[in-house]
């Protein structure tokens, strides 16, 4: 989290910001695994799924499926410090705007950011638990 302090008016105000950028989800989208290692360097595992190739990488605990040899369905894991907010997207290099829908457990975009589905979910207390996102393939 960054503390930063703006002067508004004659005041110096605090704010919080927790804009880390853990993965840059909008650079990784559609590359294949090469592109994406070289990126955010190389995978701890990978094997054959049933959608594609899928690999874990310790960044952000982060894992690909490569559908067509493209980098299109991805959990991130390493989110559960982040609040369960919409703000915690800023954090994957993403603004989605306004969601699709949310409920207590899940705030879900649809068909934005160049991407057919991104889902947040509630880990404990307030915090964030994963994010699921599918890029191309439904």
């Amino acid at each position: 989290m960054k503390t930063t302090l703006l002067f508004l008016c004659g005041i110096f105000v605090s704010v919080n910001s927790f804009a880390d950028v853990l993965v840059d989800v909008p650079s990784i989208v559609g590359k294949n695994k090469s592109e994406v290692s070289a990126l955010i360097g190389e995978p701890g595992s990978c094997e054959n799924t049933e959608q594609g190739e899928q690999c874990a990488y310790a960044q952000a605990e982060l894992q690909i499926a490569f559908i067509n040899n493209k980098a299109d369905w991805m959990t991130v894991e390493g989110v559960d410090h982040l609040p369960f907010n919409s703000i915690a997207m800023e954090n994957l290099g993403l603004n989605l705007g306004s969601p699709s829908s949310s409920s207590d457990y899940e705030i879900r975009w649809e068909n934005t950011g160049g991407l057919i589905l991104v889902s947040l979910y509630k880990g404990k207390e307030n915090n964030s638990d994963y994010v699921f996102i599918k890029a191309f393939s439904e």
